[in-house]
């Protein structure tokens, strides 16, 4: 009962309000009428009842999204001219299906329609003569829907006019089948693996809501097209008015195979307009892939796949701003390979989506971050093919156990028929995955077995078995603040872990994640044990304990790993992730660059820049260095990067630990404070922080303190001659003075090897790992910064600041705000001191040390002039990251 007023209140909310948002007075008045409807009375409901339905409905109308970010060149609008003639039959159904079927937030939907608009009046009317190419790409977030928008572009598109949409769905079988199956629910309306191997239809998803009108698939879930496939369809693109789709894997052969059947069997193919979709688009281009040749192989035959068509347009999504598409440094690559130089459009999320901020966010991640401390003597993070694991950690054990609980919860609080997952994501080898999926079903037989004979049993009673007593630990431990006491959560314990199975989800596996309703119409609970194959797109539904083992610096790569983004409306409180303290201070880094990037994405768009340009920004971003020099490595020879610093931040986040090295920089440090003198008298119009600020500093004496300053090798962007040479450009640019501030704090330690007389400066805390690989010691602040967010204000002046805040109104402002307003770049000196609850034995001579951070002013011209080229050495690089940088699985694992 309590699902049918769910269904008929959210049916009534979304007629009445197609265009309009929904506030919570009008669901919890139709709430009410409903509940009159079906039971006469509201005091005929308990009241537990109708607030879990208000809730899941405010959760779904209340929810806005953005329509994002959109860069374009030589654009010629062209849908809303002929919106009146086109019958948008697929795409009308799409929205029904979306809205109540997948009870979408109309608002999302709303925005998603304006979105595709935009996809599809910057591609090409399919219906303009002559030979036209257009290239593109989405940028959204990991796990954030991007699939539902392709499908809804794809429903358009075939609206519009295009006769052929070819959909390359990442590297795997796996994804594939997976995208095959939400295209053939969203777009197809029928069950393609059926239709293949019998005459009888079985409509799904929007054709069950209207099937007038079938698209031709030549791929099913069960198969991409192939050679013999090729040999075996008869037909042609001409023989039928329906538009025909093709969903296949990114693969050389299944290309290879699509282009000889277009070739062989079909006539007049140049007045064909085909759509071409790369979902994964940042595994398109030439250099993803850590065989040169075969990566080259691939993007050769997308290349050849749309030059069969005389019309084509091609969109490629990614999740990974810093995604290799942008940072091909070849000109010729842009105008010849798959560079989007017509549109880019930066997605937004809507607002119920649980991304990188929510999980890491400086004031969020302790709620969700679990640290893994347990696995050298276990699996390493450098373990061979050969590794053996017998048993599990303490900590992936607790994971499971977290699970379990997460379930419980779920059951107490009325999710019906919900599918559950976990991720345990801990070796690039297949082998160890399956050694793991061993270990994980016997422990979670042993779970079953203890929890059946003592869940209904007295809580004395079942506290006195070693794993029910464990269970409830880890319940104290994680959810303290439940709603739910522990007697209860006892009592649920069956229901949440009879129906979990272990799966290894991987290429030697004959497992198979399928979440379909049709098999599992109650739901699945699954722990899912990967590597690759739980690395790109695929979705793990109700993903709520991840655990994630692995070794990577890649940005790319530990963002795609990040299956627990996404959407947790719910039970985002339940979710939990366990990690390595290096992977949590990476995550907790990219963040804020991702953060940042797509602040100055916004920036951008109001200075009218071009795709070309958005491409460039994220090139010459700093933190591309790393990105850069892996894929460009393979030549063995140096590397010669770009870089703009200006409107950067940059900091020594890595410093020596041998003290003749930290002793040398605080004499650097000590020496301009000197040259310095005593610090002006401190002005009220100008904001600062406790330290002591010095204005209108000769760049002089920056070179000379930046050249003198031992700087480790790690800290690429802090490589002195290439820093210097910046420098000089700005002097050359007429920026020849700085801003000083020697930084301090209120309550920290005085530091007792800086020396100064008459300057007292307190130690700022921070926490420091150390890394014996290279010798260094890795000062990690929250996302992994020397100093915070109020250093950008140092020295900006108070009316300037004011008036950018009445600017700015309500939005808090940004490091490219304050930026904004600076007139000289500033130097900051920081003293840190290791916290004491740091992860190393702190060593006497490292009890203090030195780094330093500049804060470059934003360009008064474009801000691609004044590159700053660094050189990355192939040898360093392997001494310096090469311990962090994984291969994938065997390629040959997942054909």
């Amino acid at each position: 009962m309590i699902n049918t007023l769910e269904d008929m209140v959210h049916t009534m909310l979304a007629q009445d309000n197609k265009k309009k948002p929904v506030s919570r007075s009008q669901i919890s008045n139709a709430v009410d009428q409903i509940a009159v409807v079906l039971k006469g009375n509201v005091s005929n409901w308990p009241k537990e009842d109708l607030q879990y339905v208000t809730k899941r409905l405010e959760e779904r109308f209340c929810i806005q999204m953005g329509e994002g970010v959109l860069f374009a060149e030589d654009y010629r609008p062209w849908v809303n001219a002929k919106k009146g003639e086109i019958d948008w039959y697929y795409s009308n159904r799409y929205e029904r299906f979306l809205l109540n079927k997948k009870k979408f937030p109309p608002n999302v939907v709303v925005s998603m329609n304006s979105i595709t608009d935009k996809v599809l009046d910057h591609i090409e009317d399919p219906m303009k003569d002559g030979s036209w190419k257009r290239k593109g790409l989405v940028v959204g977030h990991v796990q954030s829907g991007k699939t539902a928008n392709y499908i809804q572009l794809i429903n358009k598109s075939a609206d519009a006019g295009y006769k052929v949409i070819i959909v390359l769905a990442g590297l795997l079988n796996s994804l594939r089948s997976q995208t095959q199956l939400r295209i053939d629910e969203g777009f197809i309306g029928k069950d393609s693996a059926i239709s293949a191997i019998s005459p009888e239809s079985r409509f799904i998803g929007v054709g069950e809501l209207d099937n007038r009108k079938t698209p031709v698939s030549l791929t099913n879930s069960n198969k991409d097209f192939n050679a013999a496939l090729a040999r075996q369809v008869m037909l042609e693109l001409g023989s039928s008015n329906a538009p025909f789709i093709f969903v296949i894997k990114k693969n050389k052969r299944a290309l290879e195979s699509l282009i000889l059947w277009l070739k062989n069997n079909n006539r007049d193919l140049q007045n064909f307009p085909m759509l071409l979709i790369d979902d994964e688009a940042d595994h398109a281009s030439i250099n993803t892939q850590q065989d040169p040749e075969k990566a080259t192989a691939i993007n050769m035959k997308i290349r050849e796949l749309l030059s069969l068509f005389a019309k084509s347009s091609y969109v490629g999504y990614t999740a990974t701003p810093f995604a290799n598409i942008f940072i091909d440094p070849e000109p010729a690559a842009e105008i010849d390979d798959l560079f989007p130089r017509d549109f880019i459009l930066n997605l937004a999320p809507p607002d119920n989506y649980v991304g990188p901020d929510q999980v890491f966010g400086e004031d969020t991640w302790k709620n969700h971050v679990r640290l893994i401390k347990d696995y050298n003597d276990w699996l390493p993070l450098n373990h061979k093919l050969s590794h053996k694991v017998e048993s599990l950690s303490q900590s992936l054990e607790d994971a499971v156990c977290t699970y379990v609980l997460s379930n419980a919860i779920r059951i107490l609080r009325n999710h019906k028929d919900f599918h559950s997952s976990m991720l345990v994501n801990a070796s690039r080898f297949t082998a160890v995955q399956n050694h793991l999926k061993a270990a994980l079903e016997l422990f979670v037989t042993r779970l079953k077995h203890s929890i059946a004979n003592y869940s209904s049993s007295t809580v004395e009673m079942a506290l006195s078995n070693t794993n029910m007593k464990r269970i409830n630990n880890i319940f104290g431990q994680n959810f303290a603040n439940c709603e739910f006491k522990w007697p209860l959560i006892q009592k649920t314990l069956k229901q949440a872990i009879d129906p979990v199975e272990v799966l290894a989800v991987n290429n030697r596996s004959q497992d198979i994640l399928d979440y379909s309703r049709r098999n599992y119409p109650a739901g699945r609970h699954v722990i899912a044990v990967g590597g690759l194959n739980l690395s790109r797109g695929l979705t793990l539904e109700g993903l709520s304990v991840s655990y994630f083992l692995r070794n990577s610096v890649m940005y790319d790569t530990l963002m795609q790993m990040g299956r627990w983004f996404g959407y947790r409306d719910g039970y985002q409180d339940l979710c939990k992730i366990y990690l390595t303290s290096q992977s949590l201070d990476w995550y907790l880094h990219i963040s804020g660059v991702l953060d940042e990037l797509r602040e100055e994405f916004v920036n951008m768009k109001l200075r009218n820049m071009t795709p070309k340009d958005f491409g460039l920004c994220v090139r010459t971003h700093p933190e591309t260095l790393i990105i850069t020099a892996r894929n460009k490595m393979r030549s063995g020879k140096k590397v010669a990067v770009q870089v703009s610093l200006w409107g950067r931040l940059i900091e020594t986040t890595n410093v020596y630990k041998d003290s003749g090295n930290v002793s040398a920089n605080f004499e650097v440090c000590k020496r301009l404070i000197e040259q310095l003198g005593s610090p002006p008298k401190q002005s009220c119009e100008v904001r600062l922080k406790p330290g002591y600020f010095w204005p209108d500093v000769e760049d002089k004496k920056i070179m000379e303190f930046i050249l003198s300053f031992r700087n480790h090798p790690k800290n690429l962007v802090t490589d002195s001659r290439p820093l210097t040479h910046f420098i000089e450009k700005m002097v050359a640019n007429g920026i020849n003075s700085w801003d000083v501030f020697l930084a301090s704090t209120d309550k920290g330690l005085e530091s007792s090897k800086l020396g100064l007389d008459g300057l007292v400066v307190k130690c700022k805390e921070r926490t420091v790992t150390l890394d014996d690989s290279v010798e260094s010691l890795a000062i990690s602040g929250k996302r992994r910064r020397v100093g915070d967010y109020s250093d950008e204000a140092i020295g900006l002046e108070e009316t300037s600041l004011k008036t950018l805040r009445v600017q700015s109104k309500d939005r808090k402002l940004s490091v490219l705000d304050y930026r904004s307003l600076r007139k000289k770049p500033l130097l900051i000196i920081h003293i840190i001191k290791p916290k004491e609850d740091a992860s190393i034995q702190i060593a006497e001579e490292y009890l203090e040390l030195p780094a330093y951070g500049i804060i470059f002013p934003e360009p008064g011209k474009r801000f691609d002039e004044e590159l700053v080229e660094y050189m990355v050495n192939p040898i360093w690089w392997n001494e310096h990251y090469g311990y962090y940088i994984e291969e994938e699985e065997d390629f040959e694992d997942e054909q």
